[in-house]
């Protein structure tokens, strides 16, 4: 008599094999991509509250920030009068935008905001942020 396994049985081991590794594989994908969208929007929550403090911070120091919209990452001329980009007036070095907008009411709070960090853009009004993953080229 023979010892060892026949090719269909190594086939079965195989396939079985298979079929586990693809199940863990997208389980593991699920939780990557829903770990990243949480990171994304902590992200973004924390660069609006960033630009809420600065708002704040400028009020105290008696230095007029008019409400409005500024670029994330540019430089912002509004009323003829030239500010920084949000990025470097927020001083956030992680996770930054690279593009986008924010719009501050009087109040010096965020009203919305579109905001690209990655490759994700984030819309952010009335205190809700909606998540969309840009395709890339």
């Amino acid at each position: 008599m023979k010892k060892g396994f026949t090719l269909v049985e190594i086939l079965a081991v195989l396939v079985v094999m298979g079929l586990i590794t693809g199940v863990i594989y997208v389980a593991v994908d699920k939780k990557l991509n829903r770990a990243t969208d949480t990171s994304i929007e902590t992200s973004a929550r924390n660069y609006i509250r960033a630009v809420e403090q600065q708002f704040v911070n400028v009020d105290m120091d008696t230095e007029d920030m008019p409400a409005g919209t500024y670029k994330v990452a540019s430089l912002n001329v509004i009323d003829g009068k030239t500010y920084s980009s949000m990025n470097t007036i927020t001083g956030i070095e992680e996770n930054k935008p690279t593009d986008g907008y924010v719009t501050v009411n009087e109040d010096g709070k965020v009203e919305e905001a579109s905001l690209l960090i990655r490759r994700y853009e984030i819309l952010y009004s009335n205190n809700k942020y909606q998540i969309t993953k840009k395709a890339t080229s």
